[in-house]
């Protein structure tokens, strides 16, 4: 602020700029101020700071230091304009709850992804092993169509990995509310991301192991679904 003064101030009046112009060095007077200063003089009129000599009295009206001169004028001194006041252009990111603390409002987000993790890859998981387990099946049935509804079981397991997913999200996603510590949503982002990872490790092994098991069950009829 002390630094705009100083550029809105007049070197030879020592006050706000007036009309502000600037000479040929890149100095800034007020107009009357250096017409005053050059009465009188021909030839050469030299600039009062730097003594620079310029070859006329040729002046640049310089509108945009006054304009910056106006909103200088409007700060009282002091820097008291807006003391005690917000800047309104500052967001904060810290949510209020009665009560307690002032806490970040970005907490909930690692609940919520863990919510998200939990059921989008266990969803993952069982898409793969009902898909791969059930290419298997299709290729059996062309051969012995009497035994699909007894390889079926791959296709259920993995169905159920998809519900498992889904009752820890309901899980997660009814715990979440205003006073959340950051603690407690950390620990259901990882609750989140162990049974999604899990269950689409459970789902490509069941894809796997159930097209295998298809292969083998038309030569062993008898062959049980351990």
């Amino acid at each position: 602020m002390a630094f705009a003064a100083s550029l809105a101030s007049c070197p030879i009046c020592l006050d706000h700029l007036r009309d502000p112009v600037t000479t040929e060095c890149g100095h800034n007077f007020c107009h009357s101020c250096i017409h005053q200063r050059w009465e009188g003089l021909q030839g050469t009129f030299p600039c009062p700071v730097c003594l620079h000599h310029c070859p006329d009295r040729s002046l640049k009206r310089n509108t945009q230091l006054y304009r910056m001169t106006e909103i200088v004028q409007e700060i009282p001194p002091g820097g008291e304009r807006g003391k005690g006041k917000r800047n309104p252009c500052v967001r904060s990111t810290m949510r209020h709850v009665p009560g307690q603390e002032r806490r970040p409002e970005y907490i909930s987000f690692f609940a919520v992804m863990g919510a998200s993790a939990a059921l989008i890859f266990s969803a993952l998981g069982a898409a793969y092993g009902t898909a791969k387990s059930g290419t298997g099946i299709a290729a059996m049935s062309v051969m012995r169509p009497e035994l699909v509804m007894k390889s079926i079981t791959p296709v259920v397991m993995a169905g159920i990995i998809a519900i498992c997913g889904l009752v820890v999200a309901v899980l997660i996603a009814s715990s979440l509310n205003e006073g959340i510590s950051l603690c407690r949503s950390f620990l259901q982002l990882g609750a989140g991301m162990s049974v999604g990872l899990s269950g689409l490790a459970a789902g490509f092994a069941i894809g796997i192991v159930g097209t295998l098991a298809c292969g083998v069950l038309p030569s062993s009829p008898d062959y049980l679904w351990a």
